[in-house]
């Protein structure tokens, strides 16, 4: 189906032979900036249960977040992705849950990327509840995070 439109001195419009009034709106101003999310990835900002620091991995507890630990059963399925800066309990942390992070004080070496004890990564599979593979370091400041299904260990 197509219409014509037909712009009369512009504040009538006929459009298939009925007129209608058309209004002139104006934009407001532009608001501020929002925080800066993490580049090629997907995150969650979150509120910090507790003190955490940047690059660890976090879990989700309710609508907040904490450290995952491969040394506790429950945290397998819980764990949201790897905190982008630090945080203060109860202020927000953002998560990136999928996609590149940079870091430069890194030295990983290029394979898979691991969950270990109190949320540290680790590229040596731990010798805990369970195994999750966290991501794929690419080089030796990335991390391509891409969660993998926990492996629970008996």
């Amino acid at each position: 189906m197509s219409l014509d439109v037909i712009i009369h001195e512009g504040i009538d419009v006929a459009a298939g032979g009925e007129t209608v009034e058309v209004e002139e709106t104006l934009e407001g101003p532009i608001g501020p900036p929002g925080p800066p999310g993490p580049a090629g990835g997907a995150s969650a900002t979150k509120t910090a249960a507790e003190a955490v620091s940047g690059h660890r991995a976090v879990k989700a507890v309710g609508d907040q977040v904490a450290y995952a630990s491969a040394d506790v059963a429950g945290d397998a399925e819980l764990v949201l992705g790897v905190t982008v800066g630090a945080a203060i309990a109860g202020a927000p942390a953002t998560v990136q849950t999928v996609g590149e992070m940079v870091e430069g004080s890194w030295a990983w070496t290029v394979g898979p990327v691991f969950l270990g004890l109190n949320g540290l990564l680790t590229q040596t599979p731990p010798a805990a509840a369970f195994v999750r593979q966290i991501g794929v370091a690419v080089a030796s400041d990335r991390l391509l995070i891409d969660l993998r299904p926990p492996i629970f260990t008996p």
